[in-house]
């Protein structure tokens, strides 16, 4: 699996930057749906702005519909995407809605390398739905239906 970096060609805030965290914290890997069909730099776009105005885009890493992965921040970033969970986890986003279907086939290879990859990076990390820290839909029912089965094998 190729990753493409992008972390410094997305869309900045101004005047904030994310903090760093050991790696060795890190016990989670959250897994996101953009809820929509926006693109990367349209949610980067999004979380540098009012009301969240947050440093830059929140995920680590996001999936492209094509099954390209993107790395949006470095692991050791210390980003927003799940409150309360920020210290010690590491964000996966999936471009699109996934509440009733699952995404397309090459999304969902990409995603079992990734979290693969990351577990075996971060050998203390398990994965979650965004759903399991915070009251949202996110990843959609039919995303975190595919979780479950992926954690049980």
């Amino acid at each position: 699996m190729i990753i493409i970096n992008i972390t410094d060609k997305l869309p900045k805030n101004k005047t904030k930057t994310y903090g760093k965290r050991p790696l060795t914290n890190v016990n989670s890997i959250v897994v996101h749906h953009f809820g929509g069909n926006i693109t990367i730099e349209e949610a980067a776009k999004l979380h540098i702005s009012e009301p969240r105005n947050w440093p830059g885009i929140a995920y680590h890493f996001v999936i492209d519909k094509d099954g390209k992965v993107y790395q949006t921040n470095e692991l050791a970033t210390l980003s927003y995407h799940c409150r309360g969970n920020n210290t010690k986890s590491v964000g996966v986003a999936l471009r699109g809605n996934y509440q009733e279907k699952l995404p397309a086939p090459e999304m969902l290879k990409s995603l079992e390398e990734l979290l693969h990859d990351l577990q075996i990076k971060l050998p203390k990390a398990k994965i979650y739905p965004h759903r399991k820290f915070v009251k949202t839909a996110c990843p959609g029912d039919a995303m975190a239906l595919w979780l479950e089965k992926y954690n049980s094998k």
